[in-house]
């Protein structure tokens, strides 16, 4: 493989974790008032991302998709943006930004995880001692959470619902490695998000129809805006 591709790759990938990393504490703030649930944010962040994707994929080539294909970007809908997302934006509101950002930069460790165990793809000395500190690190993190201060108001539960969101992407990228290669960026994307957003709705009406929005400060709707716009649209379109 070529060096300055692999090079490019690293650092889309750097970038991508970067952007989740801040993320969390800019969530934790939207989320601190009140005002915008977990659930509400991860509507907002599916659904800005599916009608962004929708509007940069009308100035990209259109590729058609047939109905086998739709139906598996229906499931990687699922385990990518839907239990990724609603696991992390739900257990960002449980626990401290600093612990959310530390366990999101594991995600590449499951990934190599899950690949060498379903892909059989080997593992280096050196990848597998970075994958046990790496680990390590982040269990420690999770199940020492309760002797910790300045934590939320069920860190442990936190830590371990973000955890469940790194694993679920992680799974996605394994089981849909060789699929995701298939289509661009945006068309693979704006169908995704846009099952993930058929998914999401139905069990979220009595939030939108509840909420105070009247209530809602400048710096919630910036923060909002962060999630959507760079934590979401920009990242994965980074990842891939």
């Amino acid at each position: 493989m070529n060096k300055d591709f692999k090079l490019k790759g690293h650092l889309a990938m750097l970038g991508a974790n970067t952007t989740w990393g801040m993320m969390a504490p800019i969530a934790k703030i939207v989320m601190t008032a009140g005002v915008i649930s977990p659930l509400l944010l991860t509507n907002f962040r599916i659904i800005g991302a599916a009608l962004l994707f929708w509007t940069a994929s009308i100035f990209t080539k259109y590729e058609h998709v047939p109905l086998r294909d739709l139906l598996r970007m229906a499931g990687a809908g699922m385990l990518g943006i839907v239990f990724n997302q609603g696991s992390y934006i739900t257990g960002i509101g449980f626990t401290s930004p600093g612990e959310a950002s530390i366990i999101t930069t594991t995600m590449p460790i499951w990934v190599m995880l899950l690949a060498a165990v379903i892909l059989k793809e080997p593992i280096t000395w050196k990848k597998a001692g970075g994958i046990a500190l790496g680990a390590s690190g982040a269990l420690l993190l999770v199940f020492g959470g309760a002797q910790s201060a300045m934590k939320g108001d069920n860190p442990m539960l936190g830590d371990l619902l973000v955890l469940t969101a790194q694993l679920s992407y992680a799974l996605y990228l394994t089981f849909y490695k060789n699929f995701i290669k298939k289509y661009s960026v945006f068309t693979l994307m704006k169908w995704m998000f846009t099952f993930a957003s058929i998914a999401i709705l139905p069990i979220s009406i009595k939030e939108w129809s509840s909420t105070d929005w009247s209530a809602v400060s400048h710096t919630e709707i910036a923060g909002i805006a962060y999630v959507v716009v760079i934590a979401t649209f920009l990242a994965y379109i980074l990842t891939m």
